[in-house]
This record gives C-alpha cells, structure tokens and sequence, in this order.
C-alpha cells in the first residue's frame, strides 16, 4: 500500500511542478505585459527594477497557479492511470481509492496551508512593494525631465519633445489631463525647461493652445511665450494603503477601527455612514480562496477518473472551465462589496460548499465503483 502511495504521489508532484510552473509564467506574463513593459519602453523603469518587479510578482500569481496547478495535475494524473488500465489494476488487488489517494488529499491540504499564508500575509506585502516600486521608477525617471523622442509623463502632463539639448527642447507637445480626460493640448516649436524643487517650470514659446471646454476643443490661438509648472508631488507614493493591498492582520484592524467610528457616531448619523462590508468582503476573500486547492482536488480526482483521456489538452480544458465556473463566484461577490444586503462576504463561500461537496460526493461514488 505504501509503495503505491508514494508512486502516485510522485506522479502527482511531478505534474503539479509542471502545471504550476506554465500558469505562473502565464500569468506573470500578462501583469508584465499590462504595466511592467509599457514603463520600461517609455523609460519608466530599468531592466533591474523590471526583474525586482517580477520577483515581486511571484507571490500574487502563486495565489492562482497553485489551486489551478492541482485541479491539472489531479485531472491529468487519474486520467492517465484510468486511460493505462493502472486503477483497474490496483482495484483488482483490493486497494480502496480513498485510501490510495490520501496522500494527494493530504498534499492539497497541505498547499491550502501555504496558500493561506501567501494569500493573507505574503502576496499583499508584496504587492503593495511592487506598487511602491513602480511609482518610485517613475519619480527618478521623471526628476530628469521630459526624454526625447519619446512620451514623458510629469504629474497630470504627458510631454512629447523631438529633441533635447540640456534645458532647451524642440518640436514640443504637451497634454495636460484632469479626471482621466484631457484638458488642454499645447504644441509648441521651441521651449526651456527650469528645473526647482521638486516640480519643473516649462517656458514654450510660438505656442498653440487647444483647450476642451464641455464637450469640444476651443482654439486659444497662438502664444508668443507661455509658462507651465510641472508639479511631481502626485507622483509620489500613497502613504495609504488599499483594503484590496492589506494583508488579513492589517484588514482586521482596519476594520476595528471602522467599527470604533461607527460606535461613536449617533445611531441616526451611522445609519448613511460607510459600512465595514467591503472590509469583510477582502477578510472572507482571503480565508475562502485558501481553500481552494482542497476544492479542485475533490473534483479533479473523480472527473480524471471519469475522462479515461491520455490528451493533456482535454485535462486542461476541463481545469480551465472548472476554473471559470470558481472564479465568477469570487468576481461576483467582489462586485457587490458595497451591497451589504446581498450577503457578498457569504457569495465568495459558495464555490468551496459546492466544489468540495460536489468533489466528496463524485469520490464516494468512485469508491463504490471500485468495488472496496
């Protein structure tokens, strides 16, 4: 018994290895796509903060390749073994299939455990670095000034300039934004930089200004001379931290301190003040998704038994559906944190009820199928 223990084991571990090293690199890929590699074509940030970056990335991304490396891993495996007649042979001997597959249950346990730590303490110290670090990039990019022949952004403007020499800039352009919309659009043949404390003063001269006014653009004509000061202060990191960056020691406080204010308040003032649910929406978040490697062994176990299939791309398909099906739980309940009546912080449950009731169900039934 023992001897076959270990060999699926073995077998599980070295699949789980494989699946979970594709899907980090596969989601690291895309974050790195989404925001580390526009800032390093635009300058933003050098080819050691980049690998810092990613370095930082790993833990967010394990979060998610662990529960769905497993969910492959188990399909692939017990799909292989049913496909080479290896279940009907250790059924043959009298080995129960709860009792063989122990161990894998055990593992998945073992990697909700690992998963609780990162999701609640590492993933968001990281995270919030890899925010922190990012901005910083920015800063000393942006302390330098606007590049040439390339797109700058200082503060709320997005400065183009065709060339520089030191202080003086040619064929410039200059987009000033407010709320995510552009304001103003200033081209401009020639212009100086004055660099002060902490913000740039930029001096254009035979200036063309366009400014939005409601709903189009307003010529403002030409300028001889017009002077703009860059500030860089909104470039600076927030010294507040986002309640989907805090980790579960920082979110439990921050929700003590909710309550304390909310306790303080007359019951007629508290009843419009901002509830305490979108905080108890990221705790439960962080407890029911650490579950989630226990979830989709239940389930991967019985349906890789049920496929028979040798082709690894139908276990992923099946892993990539069941996935979908997890996640528009958790993408549901974070969408209605702010709705305390709809229960979200219990939404995000229902995944683990159904997949791990679903998954012990499926395993009895392969149970009594085996004949033990």
């Amino acid at each position: 018994m023992r001897t076959l223990q270990l060999y699926l084991l073995r077998q599980i571990l070295a699949s789980l290895v494989l699946t979970v090293a594709v899907f980090t690199f596969v989601l690291l890929l895309a974050n790195v796509l989404k925001e580390i590699v526009t800032l390093l074509m635009s300058g933003q940030a050098t080819v050691a903060v980049v690998l810092q970056a990613v370095a930082l990335l790993i833990p967010f991304v394990l979060v998610f390749a662990l529960p769905l490396g497993m969910l492959t891993a188990t399909i692939l495996v017990f799909g292989r073994l049913g496909a080479d007649n290896e279940l009907t042979a250790v059924r043959a001997s009298g080995v129960s299939l709860l009792v063989w597959a122990t161990p894998v249950i055990v593992l998945s346990i073992l990697l909700s455990m690992l998963c609780a730590w990162i999701n609640m303490d590492l993933a968001p110290r990281c995270r919030a670095a890899y925010k922190t670090l990012l901005s910083r990039a920015a800063i000393q990019t942006a302390s330098l000034g606007p590049a040439e022949g390339r797109f700058t952004r200082l503060g709320n403007h997005i400065i183009y300039v065709g060339k520089r020499r030191g202080a003086i800039l040619e064929e410039v352009m200059l987009f000033e934004n407010k709320d995510g919309q552009k304001i103003r659009d200033v081209r401009a043949a020639r212009g100086e930089l004055i660099q002060e404390t902490n913000q740039f003063r930029l001096r254009l001269f035979d200036a063309q200004v366009l400014e939005r006014t409601s709903e189009r653009w307003e010529t403002r004509g030409y300028m001889a001379e017009i002077e703009l000061p860059l500030n860089l202060d909104r470039l600076s990191p927030s010294s507040g931290i986002s309640v989907k960056h805090m980790g579960f020691a920082q979110l439990l406080e921050e929700r003590r301190t909710w309550r304390q204010q909310l306790g303080a308040l007359p019951h007629s003032a508290s009843a419009g003040f901002r509830s305490t649910t979108p905080i108890d929406v990221q705790i439960h978040r962080q407890l029911a998704f650490s579950f989630a490697c226990i979830a989709f062994t239940l389930v991967g176990i019985p349906l890789g038994i049920r496929s028979h299939r040798k082709e690894t791309n139908m276990g992923i398909a099946i892993a990539l559906g069941l996935l979908l099906v997890y996640y528009s739980f958790f993408i549901l309940g974070l969408a209605l944190d702010t709705r305390p009546e709809f229960l979200p912080h219990f939404i995000l449950w229902l995944p683990n009820f159904f997949f791990q009731g679903t998954g012990i169900w499926l395993l009895w039934r392969a149970n009594r199928g085996s004949g033990s």
